[in-house]
């Protein structure tokens, strides 16, 4: 009895649910940004530089990569600031991943970074992954970052090539949301808590 209710308490804290978030610019309007509030799967993104400058949503089609759609995030407005973007999730997040690419090859194999914080606009840095965008990379191949944490993700910032200052295009930012137990999966291990508490009233009794 016992082993079958550690067993129930178990899987109980074991299923959880652990929400993925995507954010494409799909439906954004094309043209120049100061802010751009995203949302999807109950979870809210808003997306600055922190330069608070411009950048724009523009259309890549043809010859951008399938999975980019027709429209991606730039920084071609006033090219180009190089200040990083920014995001801020409305709740904590556990990974983000990031998607980028060009038409063309980098000039000094740039570094593409990114960076998740445990605090809004950048603050308490968690975690930097890094990679670069080689003389040798072109659209329609593109490339991509992941970051996770522990500590749930409730900013993250992301800044690449170089010389050129961002003159990168930027899409597919997906995220997973930090896991939460289930409603039923906390019944469940209520169930199997009070079922070993009352065993254990029976034996003493």
């Amino acid at each position: 009895m016992r082993k079958l209710l550690f067993t129930m308490a178990a899987l109980a804290l074991g299923v959880a649910s652990a929400n993925a978030a995507s954010f494409n610019f799909e439906t954004t309007a094309l043209g120049s940004q100061n802010v751009l509030v995203l949302n999807d799967g109950g979870v809210t993104l808003t997306l600055t530089l922190t330069d608070q400058s411009a950048f724009q949503i523009t259309d890549i089609t043809p010859g951008g990569p399938a999975s980019f759609g027709d429209r991606t995030l730039s920084n071609f407005v006033g090219c180009c600031t190089a200040a990083p973007y920014n995001g801020n999730f409305s709740v904590g997040q556990s990974s983000v991943t990031l998607s980028f690419g060009d038409f063309g090859p980098s000039d000094d194999d740039s570094p593409i970074i990114l960076r998740i914080y445990s605090g809004l606009n950048g603050v308490g840095l968690l975690d930097t992954v890094s990679t670069s965008w080689l003389g040798s990379d072109v659209f329609p191949s593109f490339k991509t970052l992941t970051v996770s944490s522990a500590t749930p993700i409730l900013s993250f910032q992301f800044t690449g090539s170089g010389a050129n200052n961002n003159s990168m295009f930027w899409d597919n930012i997906v995220t997973e949301q930090t896991a939460v137990p289930e409603p039923a999966s906390m019944a469940l291990l209520g169930t199997g808590l009070f079922g070993l508490a009352a065993a254990r009233r029976r034996r003493k009794a």
